[in-house]
């Protein structure tokens, strides 16, 4: 099974090579059909937004738990004294024998397993372009160019919209002036 997949896949990589050699398919075909990767955009939609969702919620259960956990620590110290005072004579003993261990084990794993959780959905996060961060500036500072010149386009396209809308208007008030009289 694994042979026919592997000798399938040579297969299209030397059909793709073929055809690109004829001038019949582009590069990115033959990228993909010889198994390189080629840059991804970014993800959008549904999905993404979804992959964004479930981060923010694992980093809200990762931060309750720590704030759960140093509660639970801080409430089942064990009484100290404040300098040099003596501790209070009548504190209540525990009904019930506290298990540390057993506390640290159950913690401790909720902890680790909310951090493996997140690292699973960091993990499946796209990285960067090869260009890395310095890249992704230069397009965003890029788009927002594009994006100033088109809201000037814009505002320009308006305008003239509005100058031909009110000479619309005046031509036919000029035609039911004349089609009155």
């Amino acid at each position: 099974m694994a042979e026919a997949s592997a000798a399938s896949a040579a297969a299209a990589a030397a059909a793709a090579a073929a055809a690109a050699a004829d001038g019949m398919a582009d590069a990115a075909t033959v990228d993909a059909a010889a198994g390189a990767s080629a840059p991804q955009p970014p993800p959008t939609g549904p999905a993404y937004v979804d992959l964004v969702s479930q981060l923010q919620g694992e980093f809200h259960r990762l931060s309750e738990l720590a704030l759960a956990v140093m509660s639970e620590l801080q409430r089942d110290a064990a009484a100290m004294p404040i300098k040099s005072e003596p501790l209070a004579a009548a504190l209540v003993p525990a009904a019930e024998a506290y298990n540390e261990s057993g506390h640290i084990a159950r913690c401790s794993g909720e902890l680790m397993g909310s951090y493996g959780r997140l690292q699973a959905l960091i993990a499946k996060l796209p990285s960067l372009p090869p260009g890395g961060a310095s890249e992704q500036l230069d397009r965003i500072r890029a788009l927002k160019a594009e994006d100033a010149a088109l809201r000037l386009e814009l505002v320009q396209v308006q305008a003239s919209a509005q100058q031909w809308l009110a000479h619309a208007q005046d031509t036919y008030e000029l035609l039911a002036q004349h089609e009155v009289a």
